[in-house]
C-alpha cells in the first residue's frame, strides 16, 4: 500500500509546483499589464503578446491542476 501513498506525495508535490508557477505567472501578468497601460513600455505590442502568452500558459497549468486533483482523488 506504500505505492499509492508515494504516488499521492509525488502528485501533491507536482500540484504544488504547478500552482506556484501559475501564481508567479499571474503576478507577471499583473505587473506587465500595469506597465502596458502606463504607456512606459518600450515595446507595447511585444508586451501585449507576452501578456497573452502568459495567460495561455496559466490556463494550461490550471488544466493540469484539474487533472492532478482528479489523479489525487483516485489514489
Amino acid at each position: 500500500m506504500s505505492a499509492p501513498a508515494t504516488d499521492s506525495v509525488d502528485l501533491g508535490a507536482l500540484q504544488h509546483d504547478v500552482l506556484a508557477d501559475a501564481e508567479g505567472k499571474q503576478l507577471l501578468v499583473h505587473c506587465e499589464t500595469i506597465l502596458y497601460y502606463s504607456g512606459n513600455s518600450v515595446d507595447p505590442v511585444g508586451l501585449k503578446a507576452r501578456i497573452a502568452q502568459l495567460k495561455a500558459e496559466i490556463a494550461e497549468e490550471f488544466d493540469v491542476l484539474v487533472h492532478l486533483q482528479d489523479a489525487l482523488r483516485a489514489t
